[in-house]
């Protein structure tokens, strides 16, 4: 890539080919094509030399060649990066609608989606549209303490299906494709902030240890707002990355407009998606890395306009949402900080859970995490290159120190939002290290950790199908859970052992002979092998089954126009399962034992000649003469009840539990 043109009067430097080199602008006397207006050769490496910013004596080869070369194939570049999409995408898309319904919080969300996309298509059609029809329900109840972002956004997507008839599998689906989607999102935008922090390099091998993350994948295939809020989260980032570009000259004001347009519009939508904390771990980064650039004052105003055009977009949902319910605020100001909670021991207690869970996410690059931060400091790291591995590193640190000690319940989602930085941390050292490797010595972070690196894999690449060839005792022994022996054939696991050994031996090249880039691609790829072959026996797991769906949808369809009741005790009640209602796809309308009289008593004014189901707890028992117990749902755990309204008893005689 060529260096950039800009005002010759200024005395300023611009990026040439990556951050790592930096060269003066040449004066517009030296474009002349007359000979006799060129320097004498001596004069022309001399220039060069100083323009290099070469003061300890090293030759202008050796700077160059601590950079990527000038003359780069952008067809190449494209293809490459197409390439990886292809393969990142499979594993997303394995048996993606195969796993029933398991996670009660992915049953809710379904459940909201469904019930406000069929009540707004029923207003639309007797009233016209309003915005009264995307208010979300859940349970015939509006949803106004939860974020609506996701909702809508699911609904969007079953738009082309007929809510009155679509079937649990098919939601389940098209949510699961959204999810999906904003994952690929969330993988081309950490492929663009890699490539503005570091170019071609920085960006592939980022986006591979992105793509090849445990969590990423598990999210990914899932209905929940994780990865809505990661995808709008990093349009939000690397649309502000486009407007700052950092490292580089002072952009256009048209594209800075453009971008914190873009990246105001990203920033609300991922607040109505997962709440207000999306502010402060969206916005800090992006202020983080102002303040490592300059031009500082241009950039912070874009970024003031992206905040105000955020919430633009969240404040008439705040004003509506208290407008019908005063406590949801209390809700909003939970979700962010308890105030209750803010006690050191806490605090301490939720960054080791928190910790604990990043660490098995990022098992096999602990090593390299552990010198992304050591890096910066080295003597080998200077000019750019530092400064380079400080805008990766520190916003890698930034959110990891403002995510692990939140004060709020640990969810296993909040990794999302640290798995970007930490990758594109990785992958920024590991295309330093690259850098280093092609002068005279290799840099001894990279020799003292390759092959302990190396042999962490070749490890792994026997005990991985051993562990695959030998669940039942595994089982047997209680190392494993039943419920997660998935049943692979033997030349599968096979195939996945060459597989394993050869992607390691291709690594050897790169770990022999200095290359990083090559080894982590080779790791990665290894990741991502173990995952895809995995993926398609794991969601045919007990574990990846809900145990009560046949029976839940049995009665559904025996129920035709009778009305549900939920029933709960008088003490400790707990809520209707999420998972039950979403397979049933109706309303339940939940009270307690105590209000049961009146509730068949106005049901019996309002709905005569009609019956009567009650669901409740296995060990809930109702002693009335007209009640009469229907059926166990076992593996749900579930008791029911029919209550036929055309008796003439009181149903207030319902006193026993």
């Amino acid at each position: 890539m060529k260096p950039q043109r800009s005002n010759p009067s200024s005395g300023t430097y611009e990026l040439a080919t990556t951050p790592d080199e930096l060269t003066p602008r040449a004066p517009r006397e030296s474009a002349s094509k007359s000979p006799k207006s060129s320097p004498p050769t001596s004069n022309k490496s001399s220039s060069k030399s100083k323009g290099n910013g070469n003061g300890n004596g090293k030759s202008p080869q050796s700077t160059n060649a601590l950079s990527e070369p000038r003359k780069t194939n952008a067809w190449r570049n494209v293809l490459l990066f197409v390439l990886l999409l292809l393969t990142c995408l499979p594993i997303l898309l394995i048996n993606l609608g195969q796993p029933d319904v398991v996670n009660p919080s992915e049953a809710s969300y379904l459940l909201r989606s469904l019930q406000t996309w069929q009540r707004y298509d029923i207003l639309s059609d007797q009233r016209g549209f309003s915005l009264e029809c995307l208010i979300p329900h859940e349970n015939g109840e509006p949803a106004l303490s939860e974020p609506p972002g996701l909702t809508w956004t699911h609904m969007v997507w079953l738009m082309s299906m007929d809510p009155l008839h679509i079937t649990p599998g098919q939601l389940t689906l098209r949510a699961r494709f959204c999810s999906v989607f904003f994952a690929m999102i969330a993988i081309i935008c950490v492929y663009w902030a890699g490539y503005s922090l570091g170019r071609h390099r920085t960006a592939m091998l980022s986006m591979l240890v992105f793509a090849a993350n445990p969590v990423f994948i598990y999210y990914a295939r899932t209905a929940t707002p994780a990865m809505i809020q990661a995808g709008w989260g990093m349009l939000a980032i690397a649309t502000s990355l486009w407007a700052i570009r950092p490292l580089r000259p002072m952009p256009s004001t048209e594209r800075q407009f453009i971008g914190w347009i873009i990246c105001g519009i990203a920033l609300g939508a991922a607040t109505l998606t997962a709440g207000p904390i999306t502010l402060a771990t969206i916005v800090a980064p992006i202020f983080l890395l102002i303040l490592l650039c300059p031009d500082r004052v241009s950039h912070l105003i874009g970024l003031l306009a992206s905040l105000l055009i955020a919430l633009l977009l969240v404040v008439p949902w705040l004003m509506y949402a208290h407008e019908h319910n005063q406590q949801v605020w209390e809700h909003w100001l939970a979700s962010i900080i308890s105030v209750k909670q803010l006690e050191p021991g806490f605090l301490w207690e939720q960054s080791i859970k928190r910790g604990g869970w990043l660490v098995l996410a990022f098992a096999p690059w602990l090593m390299w995490i552990l010198a992304v931060i050591a890096q910066p400091f080295s003597r080998s790291t200077k000019g750019m290159r530092r400064i380079s591995l400080w805008l990766a590193s520190s916003w890698s640190l930034g959110v990891i120190l403002l995510v692990l000690p939140m004060p709020t319940p640990t969810k296993l989602s909040e990794l999302v939002l640290l798995l970007p930085p930490v990758c594109l941390a990785v992958g920024q050292l590991f295309n330093h290290l690259g850098d280093l490797c092609k002068g005279d010595h290799a840099p001894r972070t990279w020799r003292w950790l390759r092959w302990p690196q190396a042999c962490v894999f070749l490890a792994l690449s026997l005990i991985v199908p051993w562990c695959l060839a030998n669940q039942q005792a595994m089982v047997q022994a209680g190392f494993l859970p039943a419920s997660l022996a998935m049943a692979i054939p033997g030349k599968i696991i096979g195939a996945l052992l060459l597989c394993l050994i050869g992607l390691w031996i291709l690594s050897l090249p790169g770990v022999i002979n200095h290359r990083p880039a090559r080894a982590l691609v080779c790791w990665s790829l290894w990741c991502i092998a173990v995952a895809t072959v995995v993926m398609a026996p794991i969601t045919r797991t007990e574990a990846a089954s809900y145990a009560g769906r046949e029976d839940v949808i049995k009665l559904s369809n025996h129920l035709n126009n009778a009305s549900l009741l939920w029933l709960e005790r008088d003490v400790e009640p707990q809520s209707p399962d999420p998972r039950v209602l979403f397979y049933l796809q109706r309303s339940v309308p939940q009270i307690k034992y105590s209000q049961l009289g009146g509730a068949l008593q106005t049901l019996q004014s309002e709905r005569p000649g009609k019956y009567v189901v009650l669901i409740g707890p296995m060990d809930l028992r109702i002693d009335h003469p007209d009640i009469h117990p229907l059926n166990v749902l076992r593996d749900a755990r579930l008791r029911l009840w029919r209550y036929d309204i055309a008796d003439t008893t009181s149903p207030s005689n319902a006193t026993n539990q």
